[in-house]
């Protein structure tokens, strides 16, 4: 199924549901952007916009989160960071598991895309504290 002529109302009611997901309280780890991303990758006609809207919805949220939230936490106003990168291209491959999987709707294509698309965003995610962290330290900028 692709959508008609509905998918930038689809496309904005998403990205609401992704940022409240992350704004709102949650278990660690477990929201809805990464199931934005899987859904447009099956839904979305042009598929570009599977990539942006997980996309816009983590860079909104993260501008949420990193100056009203987390504000004490950072130097100035945080409009992206190098850590980010890492974390939305784990997000531009989850979309990309969900059109290589999930070409047809049924239950099995959905658990193993979301299976993978899980192993896999917490391969990039981790990547990136760990790399980052240990690149950090090296550099004598850590403490």
């Amino acid at each position: 199924m692709k959508n008609g002529g509905n998918g930038f109302v689809i496309g904005m009611i998403l990205i609401m549901v992704a940022i409240s997901s992350r704004l709102l309280p949650h278990w660690h780890n477990f929201t809805a952007v990464g199931a934005t991303g899987l859904f447009g990758a099956y839904y979305f006609r042009k598929q570009i916009w599977s990539i942006v809207i997980p996309l816009m919805a983590m860079w909104i949220s993260d501008l949420l989160l990193n100056n009203w939230i987390y504000s004490a936490y950072m130097d100035g106003f945080v409009w992206f960071n190098e850590a980010m990168l890492y974390v939305y291209l784990g997000f531009v491959a989850i979309v990309l598991i969900g059109q290589v999987i999930i070409s047809k709707m049924t239950s099995s294509r959905i658990l193993i895309a979301s299976i993978a698309a899980s192993i896999v965003f917490f391969l990039f995610s981790n990547f990136a504290s760990f790399w980052l962290i240990r690149f950090i330290r090296r550099q004598g900028m850590g403490s």
